[in-house]
C-alpha cells in the first residue's frame, strides 16, 4: 500500500481531539505501516472517515499492517439499513473486539462502511438517500455509545487492533468524544477546485512512480484530463498502462495515454464534446453533442453538472488572471489543462462565466429536486450562455 494515498490527502484528529491539517506528503509518519507490538501496554485503535470509499478502504489496509486470513475479522455494514441489521452487527464488532486471538499471536477487527455513526445519516426524518438508507434510530444512537465506552473502559488488548472506516462521523458526537482519548481518527479532507486537482496529480505522480512510470512532458496532465479525479480510476488506468508499456521500468509518452486510457468514473466522452464546445464558445457544436446524447439514461443530471463545472472552471482561471495569481494557479492544474482553460478564457469576460455559472448551478437545483424533463431547458440555458454580445459577433464576423 502506498503512503501517498494516505499522508496526501487526510486529515488527522491526534488523540486528544485537538484537530490538524492535511500533512504533507514528507508526513508519511502518520500512516506509516506497523506491526503490532505484543510488549506495548493497549492495542492500536484508528478510525478512518471519508466519502471516497477507495481511498478510505486504502488507509484501512495500510493500518492493518498486513494482518489478515484468521487473524483478521471484518464486519462489514455497508448493505445494514435496518436498525436490527445495525444492531447486529454493532454486536458482532463488539463480539470480535473483546474475542482475543486463538491461533495466531495478534488479531485484528476492521469494522467498515459503517454508514450510520453519527454524523453519517440524513438529518431529517424525511431526508432520506437510498445509499445511506433512513435515519440512524435511537436504539442504534444507544448501542454506538454504549459500544465505544465498552471499548474506553476496557481497552484493546496490546495484541489487538480495532479499525473503524465510515464515510462520516460527526467530531462532537458522544461516539467520537469516547474514542478521542486513546483512538487515532483520520478525516480524508473532500478538495475543490484547484486543491482537488493538485491532489489528483500528487496521486498521481506517486502511484506511477511505485509502478515504475515515468511521466513525459504533457502526458500526465493529458491523463489527468481524460481519467478526471477519481481515486480508484487513476490507480487502474495506470495499472493499464504498466501493462500496455512492458518492462520495470517505462517512460510514459502522450501517445500511450491516448492509445490506452479510458475516462474515469463519471466520466463519459459525451462531456468532452460539450465542454470542448463551452471552451469554444461554439454554440451548434454544442447543441449537436446534447442532441446525440439527450435520450441517455440520467441525461441531465449528467450534464447539468458538467455544464456547471465547465463554467466554474474557467471562472477560476479567469479570476485567478484577474487577481494576477494566473501563474500559480497554472502550475497547480498543469500545463496541459491550464493552456485549454488559458485559451478557453480569452473568448469570455468574467461577468459572462459568472453569470453562466449562477444560471446552471439554479438549473443543477432543480434537475435534482425535481422530477420533471429538462433537457430542453439545458439546451436552451447553453444558448444563452455561449452566444455572444453582437457587438462582439459582429467583430469576429470581420
Amino acid at each position: 500500500m502506498a503512503e501517498w494515498s494516505i499522508a496526501a490527502v487526510l486529515k488527522t484528529v491526534d488523540p486528544q481531539g485537538s484537530g490538524g491539517s492535511n500533512p504533507s506528503l514528507s508526513a508519511n509518519s502518520v500512516w506509516s505501516v506497523q506491526t503490532m507490538d505484543r510488549d506495548s501496554p493497549a492495542g492500536i485503535c484508528k478510525i478512518i472517515i471519508g466519502a471516497d470509499d477507495f481511498l478510505v478502504a486504502e488507509a484501512a489496509k495500510a493500518a492493518l499492517g498486513g494482518i489478515a486470513g484468521d487473524a483478521l475479522d471484518v464486519v462489514d455494514s455497508r448493505n445494514s439499513k435496518t436498525e436490527e441489521e445495525q444492531l447486529a452487527d454493532i454486536r458482532r464488532a463488539e463480539a470480535s473486539v473483546f474475542t482475543p486471538p486463538f491461533l495466531s499471536p495478534v488479531k485484528a477487527t476492521w469494522w467498515k462502511n459503517v454508514h450510520f455513526l453519527p454524523g453519517g445519516q440524513p438529518k431529517k426524518a424525511d431526508d432520506e438517500d437510498a445509499a445511506k438508507g433512513p435515519r440512524t434510530s435511537e436504539a442504534v444512537k444507544k448501542a454506538l455509545a454504549d459500544f465505544a465506552k465498552s471499548i474506553a473502559k476496557a481497552r484493546l488488548p496490546a495484541s489487538q487492533m480495532l479499525v473503524i472506516s465510515a464515510p462520516a462521523l460527526l467530531q462532537t458526537s458522544e461516539f467520537a468524544k469516547t474514542f478521542a482519548p486513546f483512538a487515532e481518527t483520520v478525516v480524508f479532507a473532500k478538495a475543490k477546485g484547484a486543491a482537488a486537482a493538485r491532489e489528483s496529480r500528487q496521486r498521481a505522480l506517486e502511484r506511477a512512480g511505485e509502478l515504475g512510470l515515468e511521466f513525459e512532458g504533457g502526458a500526465l496532465e493529458r491523463f489527468l484530463a481524460i481519467v478526471g479525479d477519481d481515486t480508484r480510476s487513476i490507480y487502474s488506468e495506470l495499472e493499464k498502462l504498466r501493462t500496455y508499456l512492458g518492462g520495470e521500468k517505462a517512460k510514459v509518452p502522450r501517445a500511450a495515454v491516448d492509445a490506452i486510457t479510458s475516462p474515469g468514473a463519471g466520466i463519459e466522452p459525451v462531456r468532452w464534446g460539450v465542454v470542448d464546445a463551452i471552451y469554444e464558445r461554439n454554440v451548434a457544436k454544442a447543441l449537436e453533442c446534447l442532441a446525440e446524447n439527450e435520450n441517455t439514461k440520467g441525461y441531465e443530471i449528467v450534464m447539468a453538472n458538467t455544464i456547471e463545472r465547465a463554467f466554474r472552471q474557467l471562472v477560476e482561471y479567469k479570476s485567478a488572471q484577474a487577481d494576477a495569481r494566473e501563474e500559480s494557479y497554472a502550475r497547480a492544474l498543469g500545463s496541459w489543462t491550464a493552456g485549454k482553460l488559458a485559451a478557453a478564457s480569452r473568448a469570455w469576460t468574467l461577468g459572462e462565466l459568472r453569470t453562466a455559472r449562477m444560471r446552471f448551478v439554479m438549473l443543477r437545483e432543480r434537475v435534482v429536486s425535481t422530477q420533471g424533463a429538462f433537457a430542453h431547458t439545458i439546451a436552451i440555458e447553453l444558448v444563452r450562455a455561449l452566444r455572444r454580445p453582437a457587438r462582439a459577433s459582429r467583430e469576429a464576423a470581420r
